[in-house]
């Protein structure tokens, strides 16, 4: 290293330790840099209050990155040291030849599972197999649902940078951080998964949400008056009355393997899957008639689908080997 290189790094250390109210003098440029001017730039308190200050930071991003390493350490070794395969039955988008459609239709799941937290209406143990189309052109009505989360999302940023500034609303940051970090695994951003949309993986996004509607309320609340925070009270009430309602309905839903198929069948008739489940349901009770019935469904959702053909044929040979022995 030359005198020439050492001087820059030197006076680099020293221009971000001086206070703001001195001048930047560096040595002189003829001469080498002594051991103590390096020892008056690279001591004292501000290296140590630096370290005082981000020393739990960098303790806590340690665990948590060794932690993280064994997680996957340990998911890769019970896999055998091999990602997992998918079909494209399981996730379609992953599976399109055209940059364009996967980029579009990406972009609109994470505007469908917004849409799923803030109206958990539609609701399926299964959005596999034809159930959510891909979106293959800009022209797409969908996209704009993309373009009003996009420029939601923005405003949420961009409110939380005003925030830090102002050492205020950090609660923003925090349902904003709850609501984005858990989600992107499974996003299609960094591998592919096998799902289309999985409503398990919004359980920790929705504690974000709900940090998000609470400062939203507040905020509400601090704008409007007295009745109209009395209004906004009451609707918050009933809308928790709503939702409460709709957890005792998904909750006997799950009671049975029957309720739980055939509500996939009520939710989403056009998926593939869910009539291939139910049909398999069927024919396993000896309800072979009912079973045919949704295999052919399935198979006019998926007519490639070699599995459905298969399960088709055996129940009419076991419909035929009955009538026989009738």
């Amino acid at each position: 290293m030359n005198h020439e290189q050492t001087f820059i790094r030197f006076d680099t250390v020293c221009f971000l330790r001086r206070p703001a109210f001195e001048p930047i003098v560096g040595p002189n440029r003829g001469s080498q840099p002594g051991p103590d001017w390096c020892n008056r730039c690279l001591s004292g308190g501000r290296v140590r209050d630096l370290l005082r200050l981000f020393g739990p930071l960098i303790r806590r991003s340690c665990v948590v990155s060794l932690y993280v390493a064994v997680i996957m350490s340990f998911r890769m070794w019970v896999m055998g040291g091999s990602m997992p395969l998918f079909s494209e039955q399981d996730n379609p988008a992953s599976f399109s030849l055209h940059l364009l459609t996967r980029f579009l239709t990406y972009c609109y799941l994470l505007a469908f599972n917004a849409g799923l937290l803030l109206a958990p209406v539609v609701l399926c143990y299964d959005w596999q197999v034809g159930s959510i189309p891909l979106v293959e052109s800009v022209w797409d009505v969908r996209n704009i649902a993309t373009l009003l989360l996009g420029v939601v999302m923005v405003s949420l940023c961009l409110h939380c940078l005003t925030s830090l500034q102002g050492l205020q609303n950090r609660e923003v940051l925090v349902g904003l951080l709850f609501l984005v970090f858990p989600f992107i695994p499974a996003s299609n951003l960094f591998f592919r998964v096998g799902f289309v949309v999985a409503e398990r993986i919004l359980y920790m996004p929705s504690m974000g949400y709900c940090i998000l509607v609470v400062h939203g309320f507040n905020r509400l609340c601090c704008v409007v008056g007295r009745w109209g925070t009395m209004v906004l009270t009451v609707s918050m009430l009933l809308l928790l009355l709503l939702c409460s309602w709709k957890t005792v309905l998904q909750n006997q839903i799950w009671l049975s393997r029957e309720a739980l198929f055939r509500s996939g069948i009520q939710t989403l008739p056009h998926n593939a899957k869910v009539h291939y489940n139910y049909a398999n349901f069927l024919k396993d009770q000896s309800r072979n008639q009912e079973a045919v019935y949704h295999y052919k469904t399935a198979l006019r959702c998926v007519p490639e689908h070699g599995r459905l053909s298969q399960r088709l044929v055996r129940v009419f040979c076991c419909n035929n080997l009955t009538t026989v022995r009738h």
